[in-house]
């Protein structure tokens, strides 16, 4: 295994060997070192290869380039995600993949939760970081609706070896960002407890489910729309209803007692109205639902979910 950098180059080896080094733009520095075997290294095997099929494999890796191919190393890099969603180390997005890295280097030491408060977006992005399972989802919004918070945007993702990353954007009762020092250690408190399987107080879930009173003069009537072909791997399903406390949360609760998955989800609210768009697939199988019966379900309880609050209200 090599790694390198501008100004270094480190070998791990499994045997004793001479290794020359030629520092990158002089000819003429060659440093020689005897290199001793290390203990363990970072790297674990997934499969052993013979010679045949390891020439084959580097031959795939570069799109049969047998110049390539022939090379003493072959350094792959490998998405866990089916595509990359962040771009540039300072973009917003950016937070979510410094916390995977840290939770990937040391997992013993870096809490799944970071919290940020981002004045120029008027929120505290929120965002967590571990491993996926049956209802997490619902289990974090319903947390975040708890400690008082309100998501006006989410951003969640499963990485293809099943880590869940869900970003959170999250405002006080007053619209502004959520950064006081004790109720973000509340809020923390209470993510952590959903990661470990809390379920959530749905009476007090249910209380926060009132629409907002700006939001009375203003008619929205919920709307759910169902997709099966719209995605290769997942059934499509966008919600319109009223924005208010909670909203993301029952919804989330809904899809998760119907039995489906989310993989993704798209959140966003534009003035009264919220529009959250998920794709999900069924818990038991990992397949796609297109069963007319099922989805007609899946509507039905989305749109009681959707309407709560004006049930309760009236």
């Amino acid at each position: 295994m090599i790694a390198s950098t501008k100004k270094t180059l480190a070998v791990a080896l499994t045997r004793p060997c001479q290794v020359t080094v030629r520092q990158s733009g002089d000819p003429h520095s060659i440093v020689s070192h005897s290199a001793k075997p290390v203990s363990t290294v970072a790297l674990e095997l997934i499969a052993p290869l013979s010679k045949d099929e390891a020439k084959e494999t580097a031959a795939r890796f570069v799109c049969g380039q047998s110049y390539f191919a022939d090379a003493h190393v072959l350094f792959v890099l490998a998405a866990r995600f089916d595509r990359a969603f962040w771009k540039y180390r300072n973009h917003p997005k950016a937070f979510g993949a410094l916390l995977m890295d840290a939770a990937d280097r040391a997992p013993q030491r870096t809490k799944p939760v970071r919290t940020a408060v981002q004045e120029e977006r008027g929120a505290t992005l929120v965002s967590v970081y571990a491993k996926d399972r049956p209802g997490l989802f619902y289990r974090l919004a319903a947390a975040i609706s708890l400690a008082g918070g309100n998501i006006i945007d989410a951003r969640i993702h499963t990485t293809l070896d099943a880590m869940a990353l869900d970003n959170f954007l999250v405002q006080d009762s007053s619209g502004g960002p959520f950064g006081e020092d004790h109720r973000l250690k509340r809020l923390e408190a209470m993510v952590l407890g959903a990661l470990e399987g809390e379920e959530p107080a749905i009476a007090q879930l249910e209380a926060k489910a009132l629409p907002r009173p700006r939001a009375s003069a203003f008619t929205i009537h919920p709307a759910v729309f169902i997709d099966p072909h719209a995605s290769s791997r997942y059934t499509v399903v966008e919600v319109n209803a009223r924005d208010r406390a909670a909203l993301l949360s029952g919804l989330a609760r809904a899809l998760y007692e119907g039995r489906t998955a989310i993989h993704s989800a798209h959140i966003a609210t534009y003035g009264e109205r919220a529009v959250d768009v998920f794709y999900l697939t069924d818990i038991a199988t990992g397949e796609k639902i297109d069963s007319a019966t099922r989805l007609k379900s899946l509507q039905t309880r989305l749109l009681k979910a959707a309407g709560a609050a004006e049930r309760a209200a009236a």
